[in-house]
C-alpha cells in the first residue's frame, strides 16, 4: 500500500497498547521512509488530538520505530521524530495520570540510555519532564524558542503563527471527525440489508452526532481559515506598502547622489581651469643650470704615416728619366725657358707663305690673299 497520510491517520486511530498492534504499524511507517517527516509531524498532529488513554501507545509506537530505524542504521526516522518528539512529551506528560507519567518516564530512560536521540533532544525531553511539561524558553545554549531550539518569530508574524498553529490543530480534528462520520454513514447506507428498527435507530443517532460534530468541527477550520487568509492579506498590504516607499526612497537618493556627483565634477573642473590659469600669469623660476664638470680631452698618441715605397706613390711612366749629364741649369732650362730663347724661337720660326694653301678658302677671300703674297 502506497503511503498517504490519510492511510497513515487511519492506522494511528487502530494503535493500542498491545506488542502485534505496536510492531505491526512500525513495520508499515519504516517501510515508507522516505516519508519520515511527514510521518512525524501526522504523528505529532494525531497525539495532540488523541485521547489520554491512547497517547501512551502512540509513545509505545514512535519509540518502537526511532529504535529499529537506528539499529538499522537508517537514521531518517530518528531526525524527523527528534524534531517532534520533546514538544510532544511537553504538551502530554501533564495531561497524563501519574501511572501513565511513570510509563513515559522509563521510556525516555531507555531512549537516553541507549542513546537512540542526540543529546540535545534528550536533554529538551528532560527539560520538560523536569518543568511539568509545557513549553520552555531556553534550552541547552540558551537558543531561544521551543525546546527544539527554534529561534522567536517576529513581532510581526506572531498572529499569523498563532492562526498557523491552529489551522493545522483544527485541520487534524476535523480530518479525524470527518472520516469516522463519512465511515460510519458508508457503513449504514451501503449496506445490502437493514438492522431491526431499534438497532437502526440507534445507528442513526450515533451518526447523527458524528456528523454534528465532523461539520462542528469543518465550521472551526473554516472560521480558521479565513482567519488566516485574512491576516496573510494584511501583511501583503503592509509589505506592499513599504515596498513603495522603499522604492519611492531609492528613487530620491540616486537623484541626490547624480546631483552631488555632478556638482562635484564641476568644481573638480573650476579648480583644474584656476590653475593653470595662474600657471599661465606667473613665470616660473627658471632653473638654474646644473654644475658640470670641465672636459678635459684625452691625451692623444703621436700619429706617424707609415712608410710608403717610392715606387707605389709614383708611376714609372710619368717620372723624368735621369742622365748622369745633366746639371741644375739643364733642369731649370727645360722647366722654365727664358724669355730670350722664346724671342730667338720665334724669329727663326718661317714666316707662313700665302697662296699656296688657298684651296677650300672662299673666291674673294682667296683672292684678296693671292694680292697680298710677294711677286
Amino acid at each position: 500500500m502506497s503511503f498517504s497520510e490519510d492511510v497513515l491517520l487511519t492506522k494511528l486511530m487502530a494503535v493500542n497498547e498491545t506488542q502485534e498492534s505496536i510492531v505491526k504499524i512500525s513495520q508499515w511507517i519504516l517501510f515508507h521512509r522516505r516519508h519520515a517527516d511527514q510521518a512525524a509531524v501526522a504523528w505529532y498532529k494525531y497525539l495532540a488530538q488523541a485521547p489520554e488513554n491512547r497517547k501512551l501507545g502512540l509513545f509505545y509506537l514512535a519509540n518502537e520505530v526511532v529504535q529499529q530505524s537506528r539499529a538499522k542504521k537508517k537514521d531518517e526516522f530518528v531526525n524527523a521524530f527528534a524534531n517532534v518528539f520533546p514538544d510532544a512529551i511537553g504538551e502530554s506528560y501533564k495531561h497524563l495520570t501519574p501511572s501513565t507519567q511513570n510509563k513515559l518516564r522509563r521510556l525516555v530512560d531507555v531512549l537516553k540510555q541507549r542513546s537512540i536521540f542526540p543529546p540535545t533532544t534528550i536533554q529538551a525531553i528532560e527539560t520538560r519532564l523536569s518543568s511539568g511539561g509545557g513549553p520552555t524558553k531556553k534550552i541547552g545554549n540558551g537558543i531561544s524558542g521551543s525546546s527544539l531550539g527554534i529561534p522567536s518569530i517576529p513581532s510581526q508574524l506572531t498572529t499569523l503563527s498563532a492562526l498557523q498553529k491552529t489551522e493545522s490543530d483544527s485541520s487534524v480534528n476535523a480530518d479525524i471527525n470527518l472520516k469516522k462520520a463519512l465511515n460510519d454513514y458508508s457503513n449504514i447506507f451501503d449496506g445490502e440489508t437493514l438492522p431491526a428498527p431499534p438497532v437502526y435507530n440507534s445507528q442513526l443517532s450515533l451518526l447523527i452526532t458524528k456528523l454534528n460534530s465532523a461539520e462542528a468541527s469543518l465550521n472551526s477550520l473554516l472560521t480558521t481559515r479565513r482567519g488566516l487568509v485574512n491576516e496573510l492579506r494584511r501583511l501583503l498590504e503592509t509589505n506592499e506598502r513599504n515596498l513603495k516607499n522603499t522604492e519611492s526612497q531609492l528613487k530620491d537618493l540616486v537623484e541626490k547622489n547624480k546631483h552631488a556627483s555632478e556638482t562635484k565634477q564641476e568644481l573638480a573642473e573650476i579648480l583644474v581651469g584656476s590653475t593653470e590659469e595662474q600657471e599661465s600669469t606667473t613665470p616660473a623660476d627658471s632653473p638654474s643650470a646644473p654644475n658640470v664638470e670641465e672636459l678635459t680631452p684625452p691625451a692623444t698618441e703621436s700619429f706617424t704615416p707609415p712608410a710608403v715605397s717610392y715606387d707605389d706613390a709614383i708611376d714609372d711612366s710619368v717620372a723624368p728619366a735621369y742622365s748622369p749629364n745633366s746639371s741644375d741649369e739643364e733642369d731649370e732650362d727645360d722647366d722654365e725657358p727664358s724669355a730670350k730663347k722664346q724671342k730667338t724661337a720665334i724669329e727663326n720660326e718661317p714666316a707662313p707663305t700665302i697662296g699656296t694653301d688657298l684651296e677650300g678658302l672662299d673666291p674673294e677671300v682667296a683672292a684678296f690673299l693671292s694680292n697680298l703674297a710677294p711677286s
